[in-house]
């Protein structure tokens, strides 16, 4: 409803048996005295704009603007600019609305659209799961502190993570038919390497498993031994790759998966 300083603390309950049947209560809810008038007001989305530090936490000294969206960076855009304007188009849509002008011709006006508190979840929840932002903040900006003007300024803030990142794993496996032994993977993955938002990852992995606890018709142990290496390499994409016919906003975000990976194994017999 766009009302931004609202709070559920400032309604509360008042319960009535008195005017109803044995075992029932009604329950009316207003607003505690003394709310302020402030949370009662609907204000609508102003200008938007993101702010980009850089690498090392730099302030952005350069910025361009993007079908309404003032991007703020340090030196150059490390996001493209339509990848971010999709990641935040949740929120400051502007809407049509019919009006009559002083000759009674109807006319279309543009509308900025109401503060919403679903569309700032839905900016967050979009931006986490792009997984390249080490932090990400949202701040709604009065145009006066007075109150007077009815417009919030939208200033995101976002740090990107590292670039890359690094993962080794140790693991033994011991299973029923006595094959016991180690393994090993490291991955690497390097974030945002298209600038979109893309991870690209590398997975190597390996193991050697032998058979112990058996012993042949010699009384000599068997020696069943088995290994396994491979080698995987996965692109995500935070969106969804579809025909331009089937292109719309999506109301939850979506992602895209490319895989190739090769493995070797050798088993006895």
């Amino acid at each position: 409803m766009g009302c931004y300083y609202f709070r559920p603390d400032y309604l509360t309950y008042q319960a009535d048996t008195m005017m109803v049947p044995n075992g029932h209560v009604q329950m009316r809810l207003i607003p505690v005295p003394g709310m302020p008038k402030v949370a009662e007001k609907q204000f609508r989305v102003g200008r938007k704009s993101v702010y980009l530090p850089g690498k090392q936490g730099q302030e952005p000294n350069d910025s361009m603007d993007y079908k309404g969206l003032t991007i703020h960076y340090y030196n150059k855009p490390p996001v493209r600019p339509n990848m971010l304007y999709r990641w935040l188009n949740y929120q400051g849509y502007r809407r049509k609305r019919q009006i009559q002008d002083s000759a009674g011709i109807a006319r279309q006006r543009s509308m900025q659209s109401l503060y919403s508190l679903y569309r700032q979840t839905r900016i967050q929840e979009r931006l986490a799961s792009v997984g390249i932002f080490r932090y990400a903040e949202m701040q709604y900006i009065p145009r006066d502190t007075a109150f007077v003007s009815d417009t919030l300024d939208v200033r995101v803030i976002a740090a990107l993570d590292k670039p890359y990142d690094a993962e080794l794993d140790f693991n033994v496996t011991m299973k029923s038919n006595n094959q016991t032994g180690p393994g090993a993977a490291f991955t690497v993955t390097k974030n945002n390497v298209f600038g979109g938002g893309e991870s690209w990852n590398v997975k190597l992995n390996g193991s050697y498993e032998w058979q112990t606890g058996n012993k042949n018709s010699g009384g000599r142990s068997s020696r069943l031994n088995s290994y396994e290496l491979g080698l995987n390499a996965n692109l995500d994409i935070p969106r969804l790759l579809l025909p331009r016919s089937m292109t719309r906003r999506q109301k939850y975000p979506g992602s895209t998966s490319f895989q190739l990976g090769v493995d070797l194994m050798n088993r006895p017999s």
